[in-house]
């Protein structure tokens, strides 16, 4: 018989993650609105649903994690814009969700909350306690997806006009670019930057390991990377995104006229074998902006203030 193991409901961890859910969606977000706060609504989000979950069905912890990890990818996801453009045509309740893939840094917490909840002494607690803390958990886990405010829909829908008039995708193969631009890239392609030696340069690096891939973020001063490096495959598959901190999208929006430059992406995959390294594709995603002359000059801009910079980080003694 699959009993249920309410008491996890009055734990600490619980306690604290719903409080934190609640005070970060509420307050934080609204009073501060940078990364951590974002970061905050993941970490204590997804302990909260495992938790909750858990105690519910204490039976079924494997399958808990896998959904809770599936269905946390997915969200995060490009692949999910269908469903929330749907569900927001309905017109019942408008659901938003931003797409950044440093959210995924946060699924080892999903491990964590597994073993407390393994290790716990089951302890009594009250019924009503029981259903309280279930009913605000519900609208607590509902509440990281709130609508954003009018202002923040104004903006949002002057990105989207800014991303359909001015950003354009530009997609090369190996073969496609010339073999300066990828005696460029080989270097990068070809490291797998030590974390250490980088802190030592005053680079940020967060680091997340499991036997499927490696994840890395590097933070510099201008631009972030996230890296992954994928281990089950034949060939190891590598894939690098690189994101500006000032993206002229928004620049573009909000009518700021200076310091605007026109990258706003870039998305490099590529395999190893042994010594060799294979480039599959590289994406760069480019606000058209006045005096721009052409996409090749656009793409040496890349080369020149993204990839020599990494370079010369990685590559560093």
């Amino acid at each position: 018989m699959n009993h249920r193991r309410l008491d996890i409901l009055g734990s600490p961890v619980f306690v604290i993650s719903l409080f934190l859910l609640v005070m970060n969606d509420w307050y934080l977000k609204q009073a501060f609105h940078n990364e951590l706060t974002g970061k905050l609504s993941d970490i204590s989000g997804l302990t909260l649903c495992f938790l909750l979950f858990y105690s519910l069905y204490p039976g079924y912890p494997k399958i808990i994690f896998a959904i809770l990890n599936a269905g946390f990818v997915y969200w995060k996801s490009p692949a999910s814009q269908w469903f929330i453009d749907l569900w927001n045509s309905l017109e019942i309740a408008t659901i938003a969700r931003a797409i950044d893939y440093t959210d995924l840094l946060a699924l080892p917490v999903v491990i964590l909350a597994w073993i407390y909840a393994d290790t716990r002494k089951v302890r009594p607690v009250g019924r009503m306690y029981q259903n309280l803390v279930i009913i605000s958990s519900v609208f607590a886990i509902a509440g990281t997806s709130m609508p954003p405010t009018k202002e923040e829909m104004i903006l949002i829908n002057k990105i989207e006009e800014v991303r359909k008039e001015r950003v354009s995708n530009y997609t090369y193969s190996q073969d496609s670019l010339d073999e300066n631009i990828l005696n460029k890239l080989e270097p990068l392609l070809s490291t797998i930057p030590d974390p250490d030696k980088l802190r030592k340069q005053g680079i940020e690096v967060e680091l997340w390991e499991n036997s499927k891939f490696d994840a890395i973020t590097y933070n510099f001063d201008t631009f972030y990377i996230n890296t992954w490096v994928f281990h089950g495959h034949a060939d190891r598959v590598t894939e690098y995104n690189i994101s500006p901190r000032k993206r002229c999208d928004r620049q573009l929006a909000l009518e700021e006229n200076s310091d605007i430059n026109p990258f706003l992406g870039a998305y490099l995959r590529f395999y190893r074998k042994e010594n060799m390294v294979q480039l599959d594709e590289l994406e760069l995603v480019l606000c058209d902006l006045p005096g721009r002359k052409s996409d090749k000059e656009a793409l040496n801009y890349f080369i020149k203030n993204y990839i020599e910079k990494i370079e010369n980080s990685f590559l560093k003694d």
